[in-house]
């Protein structure tokens, strides 16, 4: 078991080698806009895309699994408060196999292209930033 943290986290996942199945449970974020939307289900969608074109792992199936209803905001610990640990289990255990589509392929071959002719600036000055996250907890029922 890995933790991603966050769709950035998910993006940059490489499965141990002998990995057969990558289960990703993501927050069901159909009802925000912007940046925010379904920017978990992408993570997993391009990390499926990436691992399934490097072959380096041609064994590994790659599944999703979302909480709550389509068209909603529901992430697990929404899933695990409302509904308890049986229905959270079983929402993980029914991950579905993410199959890149068409478009996502195309889509995802213009963006190497595009990165190949014009890649990012080299920086010798080795500046770093740093974020500052804030942490809270939610007691549970």
């Amino acid at each position: 078991m890995l933790s991603g943290i966050t769709a950035g986290g998910i993006e940059a996942l490489v499965p141990w080698p002998a990995a057969r199945t990558v289960t990703i449970a993501a927050d069901r974020d159909e009802a925000k806009h912007g940046l925010g939307f379904k920017r978990g289900e992408k993570a997993a969608r391009r990390l499926a895309l990436v691992r399934a074109q490097l072959e380096e792992q041609p064994q590994l199936i790659p599944q999703l699994a979302l909480p709550g209803a389509p068209g909603t905001k529901c992430d697990f610990l929404n899933l695990l408060l409302d509904k308890g640990v049986a229905e959270l289990r079983a929402t993980v255990l029914g991950a579905e196999p993410i199959v890149p589509t068409a478009k996502e392929i195309d889509d995802h071959w213009v963006l190497e292209a595009i990165t190949a002719a014009y890649p990012p600036p080299y920086s010798t000055a080795g500046q770093f930033s740093c974020r500052t996250v804030k942490i809270y907890q939610r007691g549970l029922r």
